[in-house]
């Protein structure tokens, strides 16, 4: 890695995470000889985040509501190429990805 950046290449640090608990009804606030407890939970989406961090300070992501797989995964990938050719024609020249080693990173 440190190669690569001191050759002035930009690198873009991509990865993902989710976020599970976007409804709070099952907590409450109640007296304290009772139970503080809600005994049937909620189901609900979750909200899926992709983020991409590169060296130079930019961030770019997008939120979903699907599992993230190999195809959310290019989905994302294509828009941020898209996104990057706006903002420079040239980057692929100087422009490395890292990736961390999930399934739907190494897939076809």
């Amino acid at each position: 890695m440190l190669p690569l950046l001191k050759s002035g290449r930009r690198v873009i640090n991509i990865d993902e995470s989710w976020l599970s608990e976007t409804n709070f009804t099952r907590r409450m606030l109640c007296p304290s000889d009772a139970a503080g407890t809600v005994t049937q939970r909620m189901v609900i989406q979750r909200l899926a985040m992709i983020a991409a961090l590169d060296t130079e300070g930019r961030v770019y992501f997008t939120l979903t509501h699907a599992n993230t797989d190999s195809n959310v995964m290019l989905a994302f990938l294509r828009h941020l190429m898209k996104q990057l050719d706006r903002e420079s024609p040239n980057w692929a020249e100087e422009t490395v990805f890292l990736f961390d080693g999930a399934r739907y990173h190494t897939s076809e």
